[in-house]
């Protein structure tokens, strides 16, 4: 999904993010965004696609022979940083297993991550902890 690139940090549709990790005051304006992005430590001049809700809760599993068939809940999903997408899986407890035991409940976050950075992704995880959200 990273390889589709956009013009602004929008919706699919070119409308408002429904990010709210990315947020600063009431307003989900992509202009806001970016500043906001700009702010946090993130390159903004080069957006992918990405679903921004990736948990496992959203992916349904054939469980037969576990093997992934779709993916849902894409009424967040636009364009953002690159680097939002792996820190999203640092900072959102969203993208753990739900109904597992504490000590393997962020299991999911921690692997993604970890392909992710294999892949080249950064994250910007401290930036977005000191990024003001009011």
């Amino acid at each position: 999904m990273a390889e589709w690139k956009g013009e602004a940090i929008c919706g699919v549709d070119g409308g408002q993010l429904t990010e709210l990790y990315l947020r600063k005051g009431k307003t989900l304006d992509p202009e806001i965004l970016e500043e906001n992005c700009i702010g946090i430590g993130m390159d903004v001049s080069s957006l992918v696609f990405y679903h921004c809700d990736l948990g496992p809760g959203n992916i349904l599993v054939e469980p037969d022979n576990n093997r992934g068939i779709g993916i849902i809940d894409w009424e967040t999903a636009g364009y953002v940083p690159r680097e939002w997408v792996r820190t999203k899986f640092h900072l959102s407890s969203g993208m753990d297993f739900p109904d597992v035991e504490d000590v393997h409940k962020s299991d999911w976050r921690r692997l993604v991550s970890r392909k992710l950075a294999a892949m080249g992704f950064k994250e910007v995880i401290d930036g977005w902890l000191a990024f003001p959200s009011t």
